[in-house]
This record gives structure tokens, C-alpha cells and sequence, in this order.
């Protein structure tokens, strides 16, 4: 009945935190106990939801449980515990940020993709994170190599090996090619992401979300193969967009989505095939609302462009961009398929690199943005660009 695979995420707002475990046996009512102070009283308790995941997970921890913490204060430090008092477990004392509301509270976010157990540099990073005062962290596809590989050993191998990160962190995921097996099940049982049902829908894995001046986007990129099926996301999407009203609302627009639209990578069917409909389907719309950055992994290197649109570069600086910047930060996938970049796709492209690495955006106020890039092994700074709106 022990705890374990503990990652938060948000709810519907990000004052709103769910919390997910496993255990290994199915037992009685499990709970979370949280408070503001290290004394964890019993007059906050959640009873957790719980599902059974049972599809291609025969070797797999297969009792998954959720529990959604509502109208939490902003700007504070929350403690918590997961308990079953009728068994006597108890996770150890651990804690989580709620994020500030505010328009100028800088926050920071730790972006990367196309990560598994076996990547090089996971502790690494999971130490980056847990030592430093990140407001969450984005993983966008690919994760674990797979969820449901060794039956679902492989997924729970991960999860516990990230814990330290995604247990005080909150954990936000996109969908990628490798979660699509099974009909994304392993994703949609293992994962809550904000204004998601659980277990999430196949057809509704997209969301968004706002934190103080910023409106996040995550999108199913897979779904865009399917013409019977992407029309209600991309319905969504500009939607969405629209509801933003970016000068008055959220003056930055962040969208994360596996597959990526611009890529200098050349070496596989997805760079002449894949890519092309993937752009054809969202850059007509990232340009028309306003997307300032579109994150994408798939190919295991990092690029980012100039402002580009329709293979056009709008300027080769970042004041007032006119068009969406394109990044793409997926080396951390390099110990499954190395795909080093052998030359610039086009002249939208603006910096390459092949070392693993993760991705810092750093959002100080409505007119100011920094966007870093760290080396896995050693933090080293290897790309960094300021967006600037005036």
C-alpha cells in the first residue's frame, strides 16, 4: 500500500493542485493530509479518487490514484502527506508551491522532452529541478520510452525515478508519438492535467491554462494525422486563442506540442512527410493570433528559429516579433536515436545544438521574457534569447 510514482499537476486553476500516486495492491480509502504549516492536521484531508490500470500493464503497479486539492492560497508553500488510516500508511512530509496570480511575479518553468529512464543526465536534471524554485515543469511527449514498455515496468521505473522532482513540482504533459500505443491509455490513466477529466478522454487531450500574464497551450499533435479527428482540437484551439484577447488579457501566448514545424533534421520520413502537415494544420493560426513561442520535441536535437512565417524570417531579432518563434528541445532523446542536426534547415534557422539539454523560459512581466538553455550534465549555458514587447 506504500506510495509511490507521486507527481502534482494543476486543477482547473493552478490555485487548484491534484495529486497522483500508485500502489502496488488495491486497499482501502487512501487520502491526502495538507496544510500551510509542517503540522498536518486532520482538518484538511481529500479522499483520493482511484482507477485500475489494467490494459498491456501485467507487470506494472496498477492502482492509480488522484486527488484534487481545491481553493488553495496563492504565493504559498504547501505540506502534505498521503495516508490510508486504516492501514497506517504514510508517505513521507512533502511540499508544494502554489504560484503567484500576479502579472509581474516572475516565474520560471523548465521545459524538455523526449525523456526516458535511460537518459544520460535524468538525475541530473531531477536534482536541477528539486533544488531550484522552478513554478513547474513541462514535459512534452515522449515519456519514458515507453509508459507501457516491459508491460508497464518501464513507465513505473521512470515515475519513481522523477519522483523527487514531480512531487513538489507540477507536472505538465503533452502527448507524443510513443504515448499513442493502446490508445494513449497509459497516458490517460497515469496522467490529470488542468480542466481534464480522469481518466482523460482520447479524443480531449488538450488544454490550457493561465498563470499571471501568461496563457499556456497543450496540444495532441498525434491527433493532426487523423482527418477524421482533428477538427475538434483545431475547432478548440482557435477558440481558445480567441478567448485569450492577447492585449488586454495575457500578453504572452506559450504553446507546447510534441511535433514540431519547423526542423533541420533530415534523416527520417517525419522531416519530408510529417512535419509538412503538422505546419500546414497550426501555423496559419499560431500566426494570426499572436503565439509568441511554439515548443515541440520528436526530434532528438534543439533548435530555435528567428520569427518565421511560411518559411519566411520576419527579423532576425526578438523586440516586438511579428511572428511566432519555433524551439524545438528533444535532446534528452539522443540515448534511444541520436539525431544530431548536420546543417540549418532554411535561413529561419538561428541556433543548433546537438549536446543534451533542457530548456529555462523565464517570464519576468507582461513585456519581458528570457528563454535559457543548460546543458544537461553540468548546466553549462548553451542558447539564450530575450523577448521583448513594448
Amino acid at each position: 500500500f506504500t506510495p509511490q510514482q507521486i507527481h502534482i499537476c494543476y486543477g482547473k486553476i493552478p490555485t487548484d493542485v491534484i495529486i497522483m500516486w500508485a500502489t502496488v495492491a488495491k486497499g482501502p480509502k487512501m487520502s491526502v493530509q495538507y496544510s500551510f504549516n509542517t503540522k498536518i492536521n486532520d482538518f484538511n484531508i481529500v479522499v483520493a479518487d482511484q482507477e485500475e490500470l489494467k490494459i498491456n500493464n501485467e507487470k506494472g503497479v496498477k492502482f492509480l490514484y488522484r486527488a484534487y486539492l481545491k481553493g488553495l492560497k496563492p504565493a504559498t508553500v504547501y505540506y502534505y502527506k498521503i495516508i490510508s488510516k486504516q492501514n497506517g500508511v504514510s508517505s513521507d512530509l512533502l511540499q508544494f508551491n502554489v504560484p503567484s496570480t500576479g502579472f509581474d511575479h516572475f516565474q520560471s518553468y523548465m521545459v524538455l522532452a523526449d525523456m526516458g529512464p535511460y537518459t544520460h543526465n535524468l538525475q541530473n536534471i531531477v536534482h536541477e529541478a528539486k533544488n531550484n524554485e522552478y513554478t513547474s515543469v513541462f514535459h512534452i511527449g515522449d515519456i519514458a520510452y515507453d509508459l507501457h514498455t516491459g508491460k508497464g515496468s518501464t513507465g513505473d521505473k521512470f515515475l519513481n525515478n522523477i519522483q523527487l522532482m514531480t512531487a513538489k513540482l507540477p507536472y505538465l504533459v503533452s502527448p507524443g508519438d510513443h504515448e499513442a500505443k493502446y490508445d494513449f491509455t497509459h497516458y490517460r490513466y497515469r496522467f490529470s492535467m488542468p480542466t481534464l477529466s480522469w481518466p482523460m478522454k482520447t479524443e480531449e487531450l488538450y488544454y490550457s491554462f493561465d498563470i499571471g500574464p501568461t496563457h499556456f497551450i497543450s496540444l495532441n499533435t498525434e491527433m493532426l494525422f487523423h482527418v477524421f479527428k482533428k477538427d475538434d482540437q483545431l475547432a478548440w484551439l482557435e477558440k481558445d486563442l480567441i478567448a485569450v484577447n492577447k492585449r488586454s488579457k495575457r500578453p504572452w501566448i506559450i504553446v507546447m506540442g510534441h511535433r514540431a514545424l519547423y526542423s533541420s533534421c533530415d534523416n527520417r520520413k517525419d522531416c519530408l512527410l510529417e512535419t509538412p502537415i503538422i505546419k500546414t494544420s497550426l501555423e496559419e493560426l499560431f500566426f494570426k493570433y499572436g503565439v509568441d513561442i511554439y515548443f515541440g520535441g520528436h526530434y532528438h536535437n534543439y533548435e530555435r528559429s528567428w520569427p518565421v512565417y511560411k518559411d519566411k524570417v520576419v527579423a532576425q531579432h526578438y523586440k516586438n516579433p511579428k511572428a511566432p518563434v519555433y524551439i524545438t528541445i528533444g535532446t534528452l532523446g539522443q540515448e534511444y536515436l541520436p539525431e544530431p542536426i548536420r546543417r540549418p534547415g532554411g535561413q529561419w534557422s538561428a541556433k543548433t545544438e546537438n549536446k543534451e539539454c533542457f530548456g529555462v523560459l523565464e517570464i519576468f512581466n507582461s513585456t519581458h521574457l528570457h528563454w535559457k538553455v543548460l546543458a544537461a550534465a553540468n548546466n553549462a549555458k548553451i542558447d539564450q534569447i530575450w523577448v521583448i514587447q513594448t
